[in-house]
Order: structure tokens, then C-alpha cells, then sequence
């Protein structure tokens, strides 16, 4: 089990991702026109920001159990869907269909988390 600090640090790692991950695909997009210098001008910030989070996360990582790395990424998920949707007008066929994939990515790592801390011996 994790405590309310390293899942806080959940949390902001995948909100740095989940909020960059819209921005850069929001970006090379528009990087489609121009010249390679305007290209990278538009892609270079949240790129920055994202490996900022790759940063954070290698830290996360470093410093508690593996278990993060699931609890992350699928936070992570959720957040690019969030992000992407209130800030860039991103939908999808069927909103229920991503709400309960995410549940259902949520409740396999729940699922995974209380297995880990089961004496299986």
C-alpha cells in the first residue's frame, strides 16, 4: 500500500502528463505548416514540460515500490481524456465507453495494489 504522500506524487505526475500529452498532439498538428525551426518552436514547450514529468516520475520511482508506475499511468489516462476533451474539443464515439475503461483500468490496479500486500505464502 502506498501513503497520501506518494500518491499525491501520483497525481502530479500524471496531471503533468495527462496535461501535456493534449498540448503536444495540439502542436504537431500545427507543426504541419512552416519550416523545421517553426516546427520545433511549437513543439519544444510541452514536450519540455512533459519530460519534466518523465523526471518527476523516474524520481517517484526511485524512492518507493513499483507499484506506482501502474497507479500512474493510469491516472494519466484519465487526465489526457479530461484535458483533452475540455481544452482541445476532443470526443469520442462513446464518452461511457472511455469513462468505463478507466474504471475499469482503476479497478485493476486496485485490485493489483491489494494483491501485492496479500501474504500469499
Amino acid at each position: 500500500m502506498i501513503d497520501a504522500a506518494t500518491f499525491l506524487k501520483c497525481i502530479a505526475v500524471s496531471l503533468v502528463w495527462g496535461a501535456t500529452n493534449p498540448f503536444i498532439n495540439a502542436a504537431a498538428k500545427k507543426a504541419k505548416e512552416g519550416s523545421i525551426v517553426d516546427k520545433g518552436k511549437k513543439i519544444m514547450v510541452p514536450y519540455a514540460v512533459n519530460q519534466l514529468g518523465s523526471i518527476l516520475f523516474y524520481l517517484l520511482l526511485s524512492s518507493n515500490s513499483l507499484l506506482v508506475g501502474p497507479i500512474v499511468n493510469a491516472m494519466t489516462q484519465s487526465f489526457t481524456f479530461i484535458f483533452g476533451y475540455l481544452f482541445f474539443g476532443e470526443r469520442y464515439n462513446n464518452n461511457f465507453r472511455v469513462v468505463l475503461g478507466s474504471a475499469c483500468i482503476f479497478a485493476g490496479v486496485g485490485i493489483c495494489s491489494q494483491a501485492s500486500n496479500t501474504n500469499l505464502a
